[in-house]
């Protein structure tokens, strides 16, 4: 996972030496990305924003310029205290790459289903007990994270509808579940464990459930909290 999120903060510094103009950013994804800051603007939030530079050069984010338009292409906020997503967010209609990894989150606005160019979603380490449902809208994802949480009870059937799924990662969690063999065979096919970096299971799932946010064992995890 470390390897992971360093591979996309590289790229990301990477894709920012290019000369984006300030001038060129599209105004409603500037709009958006203000709107994030605002609502995790308290002294522990990991990021400073330059406002004075294109959102382009501003850390964690990475763009592509589309009729002459710097717009948003994917953010990388891995471990910066984010404890909201406002409904602003959907404004940022290319995004193709949401990497949040690390933070505090536990719930997603409605308005995240607008994002219908959405191809991976990376949500581990947070503080989720239940799968969002406005995932399910996002028919275009490809790979989902959501391992390392506070998931309990059934995994929705509405996962299915998740036709370009990938990769998906529901490992470490409370208490997740299955009574569908629908489910069970869509895990079996597409579940990766990414602590590992290899493939997962269902039953994988039943293994590591009990560890609530952590790939620690339970019982480790238990003394240390």
């Amino acid at each position: 996972m470390k390897i992971f999120s360093a591979i996309v903060a590289s790229l990301v510094f990477i894709v920012n030496l290019y000369g984006w103009d300030r001038e060129k950013d599209s105004q409603s994804n500037r709009e958006a990305l203000i709107a994030i800051y605002n609502a995790n603007s308290d002294a522990s939030f990991g990021v400073n924003w330059n406002t004075n530079l294109t959102f382009c050069r501003w850390e964690g984010v990475a763009c592509e310029n589309v009729s002459d338009t710097n717009v948003v292409a994917y953010m990388s906020l891995h471990s910066k205290q984010i404890t909201s997503l406002p409904k602003e967010i959907s404004k940022l209609t290319n995004l193709t790459g949401l990497y949040l990894d690390g933070n505090q989150l536990t719930s997603l606005p409605n308005e995240i289903d607008q994002l219908t160019n959405l191809d991976s979603l990376h949500l581990g380490d947070n503080k989720f007990t239940s799968i969002p449902e406005e995932i399910w809208q996002l028919t275009n994802l490809a790979y989902l994270k959501l391992e390392n949480n506070y998931l309990k009870g059934n995994i929705p059937f509405e996962i299915t509808n998740l036709s370009n799924l990938k990769r998906i990662s529901l490992n470490y969690n409370c208490s997740l579940k299955s009574d569908n063999q629908q489910v069970k065979e869509l895990i079996d096919d597409k579940g990766f464990d990414y602590s590992k970096f290899d493939d997962s299971t269902y039953e994988d799932i039943l293994k590591t459930n009990g560890h609530c946010g952590s790939n620690m064992s339970p019982v480790y995890y238990l003394l240390l909290n």
